[in-house]
């Protein structure tokens, strides 16, 4: 049987990944509302990736958040650090862009949308964001491609891609720092560093998720996005 969130249960989320997350999980907060019927637990760990798991063992933290707390789906937003060499297990060194570093960068990714998968039915992978950089921009264009490439090894009930460029600065547009809205609005959307949301920005930005999570759960009531005024 399905379970019914409501605001008395809720449908509890986790939010995990590098420094956007500190602005993503609250644009999420704000987009699903203080009473909403999606709660949302969110953790940023600044200059964290899927790779360098000797500054920062996202996989050793999931198992301790996981071992504590049951949530009903997680999202997850790295990437934005994961254009550069680093050491294999072997201790050798891995050029990016080359064969042999996509190749480790894909499994590092399969082991944690696997540690996941033990702990939560689906979980939702944040595409990167455009940003103002060009030179920074196209590796993420590179990084997109590959982890997209990984999504479509799991079935699209388990692993469900989210590309957040989608809503801002929309499909297939290039970096803007605003953008104008369904109502003809023009809305300040990334910050003077051209690379991290606004308050507005992000709300906007996170649309896609708060869609797709109302559609792939049963709410006692529709879940209403609460938008930029």
């Amino acid at each position: 049987r399905n379970l019914v969130f409501s605001k008395e249960y809720p449908l509890e989320m986790y939010l995990f990944g590098d420094s956007q997350v500190f602005s993503l999980g609250s644009g999420l907060s704000r987009l699903v509302g203080r009473n909403g019927m999606i709660k949302v637990d969110y953790l940023a760990i600044h200059s964290s990736g899927f790779i360098r798991g000797d500054y920062y063992d996202w996989p050793g933290k999931l198992a301790d958040t996981f071992s504590g707390r049951h949530y009903s789906a997680a999202a997850v937003m790295l990437g934005m650090n994961d254009y550069q060499n680093f050491r294999g297990r072997d201790g050798k060194i891995l050029k990016k862009n080359t064969p042999e570093w996509e190749r480790v960068y894909r499994e590092k990714c399969r082991g944690i949308l696997d540690l996941l998968l033990e702990e939560v039915p689906r979980v939702y992978w944040l595409g990167m964001p455009r940003v103002k950089n060009k030179v920074y921009d196209e590796s993420l264009r590179y990084i997109d491609r590959v982890q997209e490439s990984v999504a479509g090894e799991y079935s699209p009930d388990l692993v469900v891609r989210i590309p957040i460029l989608d809503c801002v600065p929309g499909r297939g547009k290039p970096y803007a720092d605003s953008i104008v809205d369904s109502r003809g609005r023009s809305i300040r959307v990334m910050s003077d560093d051209g690379t991290h949301f606004t308050v507005e920005g992000v709300q906007l930005a996170m649309k896609s998720l708060f869609d797709r999570m109302a559609a792939d759960h049963d709410f006692a009531e529709n879940p209403v996005a609460h938008l930029p005024d």
